[in-house]
């Protein structure tokens, strides 16, 4: 999504929510109207994949939520997600970045350091059935750095894609947090993620990622 308003306490407005509403049409919702936003989508189709998909709210008060899910193989699992930010988050990104994660085989979790007002999480849960290999893991991030390494076992990196979701702590301007708790990622070597961001403004973050091989 994109806006070219420049506020920094109001960006649940731009933060969207996606959603299968039938095998011919997609639901693009946000929680708190105010500005415009021109947003990008796409909808891939895996012959090679099951998919669970669902929509879990984290509450007022709250820093998870956890959904329930068939059981799956986490060795060719992984989650994406996307999620649209209460009205009263006003800008604050430790309201509304979560991170996921499975919990276990048939449970699926997502976590904010923040707890103030909701967040609404539109998730999918894949499971690869074609031979596609998942390898996942958690990446802690100081408050004094702008990137992280993660190892994992050798992979193909002209047949593998990086998937990734983040929490950030409080930093010193809780508003002006975005460029702190967005990362970029990327395989620094065949057994290495590098995530950067642009500043650390004194925010620790957490990456939850998955590195998928595919066939």
């Amino acid at each position: 999504s994109r806006t070219t308003n420049t506020s920094n306490n109001i960006d649940e407005e731009r933060t969207l929510r996606y959603r299968l509403l039938s095998t011919t049409s997609i639901e693009v919702y946000r929680n708190e109207t105010g500005i415009a936003v021109s947003y990008e989508w796409q909808v891939i189709q895996l012959d090679g994949g099951r998919v669970q998909s669902g929509i879990s709210t984290i509450p007022n008060g709250s820093n998870s939520i956890s959904a329930t899910i068939s059981s799956v193989n986490l060795s060719n699992s992984f989650i994406i997600l996307n999620s649209a930010a209460g009205a009263g988050v006003d800008g604050v990104e430790t309201n509304h970045y979560a991170q996921a994660s499975y919990a276990s085989t048939t449970q699926v979790t997502f976590t904010r350091t923040g707890n103030s007002d909701t967040v609404d999480i539109s998730w999918f849960a894949l499971e690869m059935i074609d031979g596609t290999a998942v390898q996942s893991g958690k990446s802690d991030v100081s408050s004094a750095s702008t990137s992280s390494t993660s190892s994992l076992t050798t992979v193909d990196t002209t047949k593998t894609m990086i998937v990734s979701s983040y929490q950030i702590e409080i930093g010193t301007v809780a508003t002006s947090s975005q460029d702190s708790g967005t990362f970029s990622s990327f395989f620094l070597d065949s057994v290495t993620i590098q995530f950067d961001r642009f500043n650390a403004e004194s925010n620790a973050s957490t990456i939850s990622w998955f590195a998928v091989q595919f066939q």
